[in-house]
């Protein structure tokens, strides 16, 4: 079982800096007006809002 717990808490920890990278990433080009930034920037902020709904509903079942 601690192995179990191991890898949950790697795939917590990687996921929550990729999350802080993709926040990083919004923030560093949050003045760009090209539309190709512009849209990846919408889809970027889209897939992160959602991961996060599910990182969140993901780790209350870790903490459980």
């Amino acid at each position: 079982m601690k192995r179990t717990y191991d890898n949950r808490e790697i795939m917590k920890t990687e996921l929550r800096h990729m999350m802080e990278h993709a926040e990083a990433l919004m923030e560093a080009t949050a003045g760009e007006l090209e539309e190709r930034i512009t849209t990846a920037r919408t889809t970027l902020k889209n897939r992160l809002d959602s991961t996060k709904s599910e990182y969140d509903k993901l780790e209350a079942k870790i903490m459980d």
